[in-house]
């Protein structure tokens, strides 16, 4: 989110420069659908700003907070040429969670095609300690169960039949 790119400029390049997607989700991290279609515009186009100037990177990805969305909000989204992005695995690691119990979660709702739910940054008070810690056995296991890792444009593709990337 915005405010994470202005403080945190050079962790924001290097996520892009490491091969990365970046995507839009709000500067402030509001739930958009309890706000105005002004604050909608507002909070996506100060990230979008804010990460162009950042990383040179114009994004049409977008995921929302919470991953609360309306009717109202899909529409913004597209009239602004962006595409939601959700998940259908949540680690709930934004619970401050240990490893054991984030890779828990993961583990019991795994399935081919699943987007998994993990935060690079929480709340100021947050510790995602256990998500650092899942990583590094989680990303090996799942490899050798045949899980592939790929970006969520590259999992589009993938849905949509085009494997000629």
């Amino acid at each position: 989110m915005g405010t994470r790119v202005q403080t945190y400029p050079d962790v924001a390049k290097r996520i892009y420069n490491e091969g990365h997607v970046i995507g839009n989700h709000t500067y402030w991290h509001p739930q958009l659908t309890k706000t105005g279609v002004n604050n909608m515009i507002w909070e996506i186009e100060k990230n979008e700003k804010k990460i162009l100037s950042i990383t040179n990177v114009k994004t049409n990805l977008f995921r929302a907070p919470y991953g609360a969305l309306n009717e109202q909000l899909v529409k913004q989204l597209d009239v602004m040429g962006y595409r939601g992005a959700g998940w259908s695995v949540d680690s709930e690691d934004w619970k401050s969670l240990s490893s054991v119990k984030i890779k828990q979660n993961i583990l019991n709702n795994i399935h081919p095609g699943a987007i998994i739910l993990m935060h690079s940054a929480g709340h100021w008070t947050q510790d995602l300690t256990g998500t650092v810690l899942a990583l590094n056995e989680l990303i090996p296991y799942l490899k050798e169960e045949g899980y592939t890792f790929v970006t969520i444009p590259e999992l589009w593709s993938i849905e949509h039949g085009n494997t000629n990337k």
